[in-house]
């Protein structure tokens, strides 16, 4: 007669498994999105100094250390990357931005832009890929410009706008029309960072320390708003993941 051997007995570790379907999903979603980050942040480098057709996705996928294939299974294709990027970049700016707007929405409207416009330039220094992305977009002037205007930067310059109208409502910027107010504002805080290796050149001084770019947003916001500084802030700015809320900027129609 032959005896039947047990079978072992589960570990606390296999029991764990056992009743924990959902933990090895969960990580494999966590690699998942830490994959899908590291491409997005080698391509946004990518995008912003090459372009659209001269980033190449090997090039990419070696900087994010990742294998080619990975992009189209994350992405679909080289253009789900680039709008990847796009949308990306856009939230950082949008979130970045309300939240500055959050702590100086007690100001009057030209304070709050002053804080606004210096912050800005504070967040070109940190991600002047956007602005180099937007000019090479801009030159090209084909379906993927007209993407981002629609789906990225009309929301943002109709904020902007508003912003401006409601600071000059205030007495600022007297006399200049307010779509030339935001092209010079864009201009100014952010030529200093896209053109970074010329103005290296020029001055022998990095654009992108953080006393320069201290010292650059001060002179853009003096140059434009003199008689208003901006409020301080209680720390640098910093790179949010979307998901704020916006925040509306009290405006008195009373002069």
């Amino acid at each position: 007669m032959t005896t039947r051997r047990r079978a072992p007995r589960p570990t606390a570790t296999r029991r764990a498994r056992r009743t924990a379907p959902g933990a090895q999903p969960r990580r494999a979603r966590a690699r998942s999105s830490a994959t899908r980050q590291r491409i997005i942040e080698a391509a946004l480098h990518a995008f912003g100094e090459h372009g659209f057709d001269g980033a190449m996705t090997r090039d990419i996928a070696e900087a994010a250390g990742v294998q080619q294939p990975l992009i189209n299974y994350h992405f679909g294709s080289k253009d789900g990357l680039w709008r990847a990027v796009v949308a990306h970049l856009f939230a950082e700016l949008r979130e970045s931005v309300q939240g500055r707007l959050g702590e100086v929405a007690t100001l009057d409207p030209p304070e709050a832009l002053a804080a606004v416009l210096h912050h800005f330039v504070l967040f070109t220094a940190e991600r002047p890929q956007l602005s180099r992305l937007m000019l090479k977009e801009t030159a090209a002037r084909g379906e993927r410009l007209i993407w981002i205007v629609e789906h990225h930067l009309r929301p943002s310059f109709n904020a902007a706008l508003a912003l401006i109208q409601a600071a000059q409502r205030r007495g600022a910027l007297a006399g200049i029309e307010p779509v030339s107010a935001y092209y010079l504002f864009v201009g100014a805080a952010t030529s200093a960072f896209v053109m970074g290796p010329a103005y290296q050149l020029l001055t022998g001084c990095d654009p992108f320390s953080p006393e320069r770019r201290n010292a650059y947003a001060d002179a853009v916001v003096q140059l434009f708003l003199p008689t208003h500084r901006a409020a301080p802030k209680r720390r640098r700015p910093e790179l949010r993941p979307p998901g704020g809320a916006s925040v509306r900027i009290r405006e008195d129609t009373d002069q």
